[in-house]
């Protein structure tokens, strides 16, 4: 600013002293404003942007010191937080979630917990999807259905989802938390589950099956609508800025019961997901939603 009076002071001494037109003169004047306002403009666009850069290193190293702490072996099994082909999770603002999934990592086929971490993070030429593909014979009816879900998502354009449980933490059957072998796993997968929800701060879940959305109520600690038992309207709520769609289950045999309705029902959620999220948003509020106590 001092710099811009100098300008203007400068330029009508030298109008006086060269008897210029003062016409001419006031539009040099104009143009030093200008000059200054877009400067300002641009630094301010410069600051906005290194703003951001700055929240979303602070979430990225935020999120994965927690996910290092909470993926530690478990009962032989490292907790799966999430599928993910991003290469930014702690950006991603769509959540697909399940209930808790089917088949365990293996301490000793991971690998060391590094190589697991540069899997979940995309990075280091390691992948989520390879590690499982890996891991595990062929993909379970369930892995099939999520899969689907995620490309309508994408022809919807939404590219970029985080698949996860409100349960992080594998079992052959939900039923099987409770067995002694388990021990700790529910409160590990549903601490894990919290922990990302909090960090990462989606916009949009998408919950699938009635057990889900129970869990996820109770992590809320906020009621949810009936998941649809028919065609129809799609079911969906908000809790504050937190937007989310229940569908049945991808898992059968609750799948069996509602497949011939699924393939519409799915892209008209993936149609308002779609709308819901191209939606202008903040993301340099400050990093971290704090959800309340479970009931």
């Amino acid at each position: 600013m001092r710099a811009l009076c100098h300008h203007t002071h400068q330029l009508r001494r030298f109008s006086h002293s060269r008897r210029l037109d003062h016409r001419l003169v006031s539009r040099a004047v104009v143009r030093v404003h200008q000059h200054s306002k877009s400067r300002g403009s641009r630094f301010d666009r410069h600051c906005s942007s290194k703003r951001r850069t700055s929240l979303s290193d602070q979430r990225k190293e935020r999120l994965e010191a927690i996910i290092r702490d909470l993926t530690k072996p478990l009962n032989n099994q490292c907790p799966r937080p999430w599928m993910t082909s991003s290469r930014s999770p702690w950006n991603v603002r769509v959540f697909t979630v399940g209930r808790n999934q089917r088949n365990s990592f293996r301490v000793d086929a991971v690998g060391s917990h590094e190589e697991y971490l540069d899997a979940l993070f995309n990075r280091n030429g390691a992948g989520c999807r390879a590690l499982y593909d890996r891991l595990t014979e062929k993909p379970t009816p369930t892995r099939q259905n999520v899969d689907k879900l995620v490309a309508k998502l994408a022809a919807a354009g939404v590219l970029e989802v985080l698949e996860t449980n409100v349960i992080c933490y594998s079992t052959p059957m939900s039923a099987d938390l409770r067995n002694g072998e388990h021990a700790g796993g529910r409160q590990r997968g549903t601490e894990l589950f919290r922990a990302i929800l909090e960090m990462v701060e989606p916009s949009v879940i998408v919950a699938h099956g009635a057990g889900t959305a129970e869990d996820l109520s109770r992590v809320l600690n906020a009621p949810l609508p009936r998941v649809p038992t028919g065609p129809g309207p799609t079911a969906r709520t908000a809790i504050g800025d937190l937007s989310i769609w229940l569908i049945p289950s991808l898992a059968p045999p609750s799948w069996n019961s509602w497949m011939r309705w699924a393939d519409d029902h799915l892209e008209q959620v993936c149609r308002e997901v779609a709308d819901h999220v191209h939606l202008p948003t903040d993301k340099t509020a400050p990093i971290g939603r704090r959800l309340p106590e479970a009931s």
